[in-house]
């Protein structure tokens, strides 16, 4: 549209130009008069003089003011085609702006001033042409760049990756302590043996969906996610920069998040998988590893006693330990929220000792002390939408690892006393 109206405007301009030839020129029949009875005083001589220098000037002025108004604005080739179309009506049809046929008077200027105008579209096309390759160009480099920008978010947290853009070429790789680190990690039980039955590309298919509704619940609880090993999912929440709050129960509600997920894909699907988490808090150390790869990745005893947890939860529950139960509970307090809102409670395992699924043992000791498995409610109430969504409670068993056939709840299940 904004071309169509410079057109508009550098067209009108040209044509009142043109149009002003008769009046600034001398008419043929003056031109006569002149001739035929000669003025005789050497003032009307002088006058005559002018007005045939103006007559021989104009044209020339009114070609280079033409093609300084097509030049004026940076038309596309199409409106500058219609400016070829004008300049050859005022040659060829210039009755039609109420001039005369003596306007450039020679065939040859006539189809040079044609062929200027054809020559400034031309011009317009080649610069059209450029403008649209540096466009798509500008265009793939910034997809590009907000491609690679994903990527790297994903491979570290977002202020890790903004404290990378000021550091300098020669400093060395940012590393933090977090006193404050709740981490999760997941497992799938049951699914090892569900991929030794299938084809690569199942297999590839399943851990695609299953971490792509983990990566989903990352972004509703707003928790990081560390890193995948094979199976397992790592994520949590901790001091900037790792995550930009930090909120115990905003990973316990991820952990159960992913095993609802897990149900009811495994419902979905009609295969047999569960998922375990484990949960622990304490202090770790980030930092960015590798050369060509570079990944973001925590350390210390906390990841150490994460794996025990994980490994020794029960099957379709939350697994803590006493530091992790405890940072919860201080949340809890300061922040005002009812156990009953959104976690019914923590039950103390009553177990000796912890024992993985291979058979085993792990001492309390190795965790902190005793663990606890959570509990949540009925309802279950969702922090980023506020709906709530009912989970239906299963009956009660005494074995954890081997709940009855007929159950098909999500509730974590209390291991009797």
């Amino acid at each position: 549209m904004i071309q169509w109206l410079f057109l508009f405007s550098t067209s009108m301009m040209q044509i009142l130009i043109f149009t002003s030839y008769d009046a600034l020129t001398v008419s043929d029949t003056e031109s006569s008069a002149t001739t035929t009875h000669p003025p005789s005083t050497t003032h009307s001589d002088t006058l005559a003089h002018k007005q045939a220098s103006i007559d021989q000037i104009f044209p020339l002025a009114f070609v280079l003011i033409f093609f300084l108004f097509s030049r004026q604005h940076q038309l596309l080739f199409y409106p500058s085609m219609v400016q070829v179309l004008l300049a050859f009506l005022m040659m060829a049809k210039p009755a039609l702006f109420f001039v005369g046929d003596r306007f450039l008077g020679s065939l040859f200027e006539k189809i040079l001033f044609v062929f200027n105008a054809l020559l400034n579209a031309i011009f317009a096309h080649e610069e059209e042409q450029s403008n649209r390759t540096r466009f798509r160009a500008k265009h793939f480099q910034n997809i590009t760049q907000t491609r690679t920008e994903n990527i790297l978010k994903t491979l570290m947290p977002p202020l890790v990756v903004e404290e990378l853009r000021l550091i300098g070429p020669d400093e060395d790789n940012p590393s933090h302590k977090y006193r404050h680190a709740t981490i999760a990690q997941s497992d799938l039980c049951g699914f090892t043996k569900l991929a030794s039955s299938r084809s690569p590309q199942e297999v590839v298919n399943f851990m695609a969906d299953l971490f792509g509704m983990f990566d989903d619940l990352t972004d509703e609880f707003e928790v990081y996610k560390v890193e995948t090993i094979g199976d397992a999912y790592i994520a949590g929440m901790a001091d900037q920069p790792l995550t930009r709050k930090n909120s115990p129960i905003n990973v316990i509600l991820f952990g159960l998040g992913m095993i609802k997920k897990v149900h009811e894909w495994a419902r979905r699907m009609g295969v047999v998988v569960t998922c375990r988490v484990g949960i622990h808090h304490g202090e770790c150390i980030g930092g960015i590893v590798g050369s060509d790869m570079q990944r973001y990745h925590l350390f210390g005893d906390l990841m150490t006693v994460l794996e025990v947890l994980e490994s020794t939860a029960p099957e379709s529950k939350v697994q803590i330990s006493v530091a992790c139960k405890e940072e919860v509970e201080r949340q809890m307090r300061e922040d005002e929220i009812a156990m009953d809102d959104e976690i019914a409670g923590f039950l103390q395992r009553p177990e000796e000792n912890l024992m993985t699924s291979k058979g085993d043992v792990h001492e309390f000791s190795e965790v902190g002390g005793k663990t606890f498995v959570v509990q949540v409610p009925e309802i279950y109430i969702s922090p980023s939408t506020q709906r709530q969504t009912a989970l239906m409670p299963g009956p009660r068993f005494t074995h954890a690892h081997h709940p009855p056939p007929h159950w098909d709840g999500l509730v974590s299940m209390t291991v009797s006393e």
